[in-house]
């Protein structure tokens, strides 16, 4: 009977001891779109991804005025030029806007592939030092702000996060 007690003691106690020590353990949250608006590299790649956008904008413009004026240019040969020659320089055209298109959506693919990349590339750049954060700390889980319905404001390591960011890694250029 004295040996059961004792066992029994042990394991409430083990048990007790575990609840405690699980308690304990700290989890926070990281707003990952904040640190990628706000942070120096964040901000040098949303530039160079602006400006490749805008670029490509003032291409298209003028692709599309292009093509308007050639097409209204055509409307008004219509009655001049024969039917033949009519669908020939309208078959041309259209073979023009297709090429647009097609030129177009590779362009806006591509933007979207270096935007994942580049964001790839930064995830991969902060997953290093969120582990050391973690470590300093004794933060046992970090959490994305955006699986979290309510936390509390001093859980949000966002800001600490930033700092650090800029202060580990170094804006870079976009292949």
């Amino acid at each position: 009977m004295k040996l059961f007690k004792e066992i029994f003691i042990s394991i409430f106690i083990f048990f007790f001891s575990s609840n405690l020590i699980l308690a304990e353990n700290k989890i926070v949250y990281l707003n990952v779109d904040k640190v990628m608006a706000i942070s120096k590299a964040g901000k040098s790649l949303k530039t160079q991804l602006d400006k490749i956008h805008k670029s490509n904008i003032k291409n298209f413009k003028k692709i599309e005025e292009k093509l308007k004026k050639d097409e209204k240019t055509l409307i008004a040969k219509k009655n001049i030029l024969s039917q033949e020659d009519f669908k020939k320089e309208f078959d041309k055209l259209r073979n023009e806007a297709q090429k647009y298109q097609q030129k177009r959506s590779k362009s806006i693919q591509d933007v979207n592939s270096k935007r994942i990349n580049a964001s790839k590339k930064i995830i991969e750049l902060i997953n290093p030092l969120l582990a050391q954060y973690a470590d300093e700390n004794g933060i046992a889980i970090i959490i994305s702000k955006k699986n979290i319905i309510m936390g509390q404001s001093q859980l949000d390591i966002s800001d600490e996060i930033i700092k650090i960011v800029d202060s580990k890694i170094k804006p870079f250029t976009l292949k």
